[in-house]
């Protein structure tokens, strides 16, 4: 196929993937919400899996589609976008509030378990590793410098969970103080309907995806590392972007931060979990280095919240220059 049939497609399998997570979020709210005043681990996950479905579609459908880079540099980017362009956007719009929640709260452990992973796969750095090679800094982009294994995954995914029930304590709070969210009309026959609707076009959205993003990469020169940094993670990332704008809108912007901060954490530790269960994750330096770039960010915007009431204007343009910068690198290497 040709590059016009290509972005064609791919854009058709975008507007599929979040049209389809907007339907299921619809559906399954009211389970979610049952789950959820109960506190429970079901519920729970229901809630993040609703709110990152099409990143993890994506990167299933790519790992079944052996285009690992592609699957890693989609989670990497999209974490990347969430917490530099999307905070950032929201803070020029509207200074936001609750940052000492976040703070003690969620950053923690976004922070740590963001490390936890960067760790896991730096094999070739890592004296005790078997591929331990020195701390030379001369490897190719295209090198793979690591590997996260299936017992790492697994890892992974258990963070997830001790995340969740730490949360979950939170959440029983919530429920005390009414804050959780409200349920929609949809009866057992009508959410069946459409959870079963929004998977089937999450499912056909994401393999549109990553099949002519592929081509497209292929036909441009373009890696699939670079081209899931910025393509595919901004396009997956957009309903963020409008949620979190819509939480401005009714005033809600003191749970912008932390929504964005548990999206990366759903992304880092159980779709990167899922991921390399399927098939063990090959690394290349590329990823590597951007991982270190997303864990400086986050040390950035902890920086923050440790020493700010609000986050104003001021930050929200520093992060979005940011991200124009890093955009910028990421295309000319």
């Amino acid at each position: 196929m040709g590059t016009i049939t290509n972005s064609t497609l791919f854009i058709i399998g975008l507007v599929l993937l979040i049209k389809g997570a907007d339907i299921f979020a619809s559906g399954s709210i009211c389970e979610e919400n049952k789950f959820k005043r109960s506190g429970s681990l079901m519920g729970l996950t229901m809630a993040y899996v609703s709110n990152s479905i099409p990143i993890l579609a994506v990167c299933v459908a790519a790992t079944f589609k052996n285009a690992n880079d592609l699957a890693l540099s989609t989670i990497i980017g999209s974490s990347l976008f969430n917490m530099v362009f999307v905070l950032g956007m929201c803070a020029l719009i509207k200074p936001i509030s609750g940052l000492s929640s976040n703070r003690n709260r969620v950053f923690p452990y976004h922070i740590i378990f963001t490390v936890i992973f960067f760790f896991f796969i730096a094999d070739c750095y890592l004296p005790w590793s078997p591929t331990f090679v020195g701390f030379s800094t001369d490897h190719l982009l295209d090198q793979n410098i690591g590997i996260l294994d299936r017992l790492e995954s697994v890892l992974l995914i258990f963070l997830f969970f001790v995340f969740i029930i730490e949360t979950s304590n939170h959440t029983k709070k919530e429920r005390k103080n009414g804050s959780l969210r409200g349920t929609n009309n949809l009866d057992n026959w009508g959410r069946f309907l459409y959870i079963t609707g929004g998977l089937l076009a999450i499912i056909a959205g994401s393999n549109l995806v990553v099949d002519n993003v592929c081509d497209l990469a292929k036909t441009i020169g373009m890696s699939q590392t670079k081209t899931g940094l910025t393509f595919v993670a901004i396009g997956v990332s957009l309903p963020k972007l409008v949620r979190s704008l819509s939480s401005l809108k009714k005033d809600e912007n003191g749970e912008i931060l932390g929504s964005l901060a548990e999206s990366n954490l759903f992304n880092i530790l159980f779709t990167l979990g899922i991921v390399g269960v399927l098939q063990p994750l090959m690394v290349n330096m590329a990823s590597f280095i951007h991982i270190g770039v997303l864990i400086i960010i986050n040390l950035y915007t902890y920086a923050l919240l440790l020493t700010r009431r609000t986050m104003g204007r001021f930050e929200g343009c520093t992060l979005v220059l940011i991200y124009i910068l890093y955009i910028t690198y990421t295309f000319m290497w």
